[in-house]
């Protein structure tokens, strides 16, 4: 279920067994005194297969984060009722959603044909894309242009964290860091849906992610209204010359 992990596997795992070879050795017959060993790799995975779900969370988060800012400048500037502001973000979500999953899915095609970009995965693609859409545009819709101060860090850390193994993490980055990280819910998600048909694994991602949709849609509903700037206009009267000298 993790890329890095299984590369560490592969390297590991020979060197096991040709020192467990070593040990039987004296056991065995003479004609199999040194036994060899046999790599066989189960479910196999290219270069962009073992890449492709950290940087498709990426790519989505990304996503959201333009939207999200964009959107905030763009109503900001309009005089907008409440209403009308809020069903202008809400439609954004799943709009900036849909459009990241298509994006990705057309650079994971481009990258490597061989993987297998279904319907299923599709759909957690989109639904990963609209729950950071909503988390983005909670977090904005809350604290303005200053939530970027917490949602732009959170890129440049938390997928360096969920790409890794937790055993390779020290303590306190697994505790701090990645065992909240969506980055860790949308990854190991797209693993099991790309490598495994989304048996293992696949409940949990699922679960978090339409958490934290339903968290961030809360939030935007209770995210109180800060009126846009409003046109005015100005106009230029002249005014005649006095007809008194002074």
């Amino acid at each position: 279920m993790n890329a890095p992990g299984a590369q560490f596997a592969g390297v590991a795992l020979p060197q096991v067994a040709q020192r467990l070879g070593q040990q039987l050795a004296p056991a065995a017959p003479a004609a199999q005194a040194d036994p060899a060993v046999r790599v066989e790799t189960v479910n196999p995975a290219s270069v962009a297969g073992r890449t492709a779900p950290v940087a498709a969370s990426a790519l989505l988060w990304i996503a959201a984060l333009v939207s999200a800012a964009l959107a905030f400048v763009l109503l900001r500037r309009t005089a907008l009722s409440r209403g009308r502001e809020l069903r202008a973000r809400l439609l954004l979500a799943p709009v900036a959603g849909l459009t990241g999953a298509a994006v990705v899915a057309g650079f994971l095609a481009l990258w490597d044909s061989g993987l297998d970009v279904g319907w299923p995965v599709l759909g957690f693609l989109a639904l990963t894309g609209t729950a950071f859409a909503l988390l983005a545009g909670a977090v904005l819709s809350w604290l303005g242009l200053r939530g970027m101060a917490l949602l732009v860090p959170l890129y440049l850390l938390a997928p360096a964290v969920a790409g890794q193994p937790p055993e390779f993490l020290a303590p306190a980055y697994r505790a701090l860091l990645w065992s909240w990280t969506p980055f860790r819910f949308s990854a190991e998600g797209m693993r099991s849906l790309l490598f495994f048909d989304g048996a293992p694994g696949i409940g949990r991602p699922l679960v978090v992610l339409t958490a934290i949709a339903a968290g961030s849609l809360l939030l935007l509903l209770a995210a109180p209204h800060r009126a846009g700037a409003t046109r005015s206009s100005a106009r230029v009267v002249p005014v005649p010359p006095s007809v008194h000298a002074v």
